[in-house]
């Protein structure tokens, strides 16, 4: 639904706030198999797959009633990336 007074379905600085808590804060100067339990477990490679649904799982659930996440995708460069739509 969109908001009809910002004319958006998330407010931007809401969605920010949630990035930076989900995403960027737990992973701000760290190495990503220290990071994150699944790969610091070595239960899981970090490929770009992988945290995309890692982020996936941390984003979708924290967003406001009514918007849903549609994709995440993590870039190692402009040729190489991956999109997550959705975890089991």
């Amino acid at each position: 639904m969109i908001d009809a007074s910002r004319q958006t379905i998330v407010d931007l600085a809401a969605l920010d706030g949630i990035l930076t808590q989900e995403v960027a804060q737990p992973l701000a100067g760290r190495h990503l198999n220290e990071a994150i339990r699944e790969f610091a477990s070595g239960e899981q490679l970090p490929s770009c797959e992988a945290v995309a649904a890692w982020c996936w799982r941390r984003i979708a659930p924290r967003l406001p009633s009514g918007a849903e996440l549609e994709r995440v995708r993590v870039a190692e460069d402009a040729t190489l990336w991956a999109d997550c739509t959705g975890v089991d």
